[in-house]
């Protein structure tokens, strides 16, 4: 999952995507690829009392990159840190089954945010 911050911000984090990189060095069986990308910045919806986007706004901006995305993947697995709603993985979900729709789709989260 693409963290809210663009690749050219200076807060751009990419620790989630590091973190398949941990279970490639013990399988040389994983592809592991950054399809998705913010266009651009938008607000954290982890943080206690922020805002939340609306799925529309998250659809915004999220795109794939179409370089990574040849050859098609046979499994996509999403990783993310926070599943605070869930808008963030749908709107991944939907624009990554509207490229790749015969390929079997994970999510996978690190923690839950309780209201």
């Amino acid at each position: 999952m693409p963290p809210s911050k663009a690749r050219d911000d200076e807060l751009y984090d990419p620790r989630m995507a590091q973190v398949p990189a941990l279970a490639e060095r013990t399988s040389a069986s994983l592809d592991r690829r950054e399809l998705l990308y913010q266009n651009r910045s938008t607000r954290s919806s982890s943080r206690r009392g922020a805002a939340r986007l609306s799925l529309e706004e998250i659809r915004e901006v999220y795109r794939i990159d179409e370089v990574l995305a040849l050859p098609p993947p046979r499994q996509i697995g999403l990783f993310d840190d926070l599943l605070t709603s869930g808008a963030h993985f749908r709107a991944a979900k939907d624009l990554l089954l509207a490229r790749f729709p015969e390929v079997p789709m994970t999510g996978i989260f690190l923690a839950r945010c309780l209201h």
